[in-house]
């Protein structure tokens, strides 16, 4: 949305970023996976940009994207669904993100990622649900 985001999560996030492939293997996750290093890692001297959206537009479709992927990932770790996972953990993705991530003080964008981290969440159950009776 034009500007940097300081706050919402989004920050002094630790990725291995540059690796030797056949050094390393990444775990079973569709979201989030882990790098399984063999060997040292270090962390660069200066900051890495990274621009990971050109639009708002790429930022949702990526989101809807994802809570597809995570809906097959909490397949076989989420029991039975209820109005848990659809109203208590969507509002605990938007108030983490707005609220103890700080994201209020990165103003309507702050704003933005703390609404649509809570729908994703809110998309992420919505999906699985679809998964499991489409498998019925």
């Amino acid at each position: 949305m034009g500007q940097r985001v300081n706050y919402s999560g989004w920050r002094n996030d630790s990725v291995i970023r540059l690796f030797k492939r056949d050094l390393c293997l990444y775990d079973d996750r569709h979201v989030h996976e882990s790098l399984h290093v063999n060997g040292v890692t270090s962390q660069l001297k200066q900051s890495l940009l990274h621009y990971s959206y050109r639009s708002f537009d790429k930022y949702m479709q990526k989101m809807n994207h994802y809570a597809n992927l995570q809906a097959k990932d909490y397949d076989n770790k989420t029991g039975p669904l209820t109005a848990y996972h659809f109203i208590i953990k969507p509002f605990w993705g938007f108030f983490k993100h707005y609220i103890v991530q700080s994201g209020f003080r990165d103003g309507v964008v702050g704003l933005t990622i703390g609404y649509i981290q809570g729908y994703v969440v809110f998309m992420r159950y919505v999906k699985l649900r679809l998964l499991r009776k489409n498998r019925r």
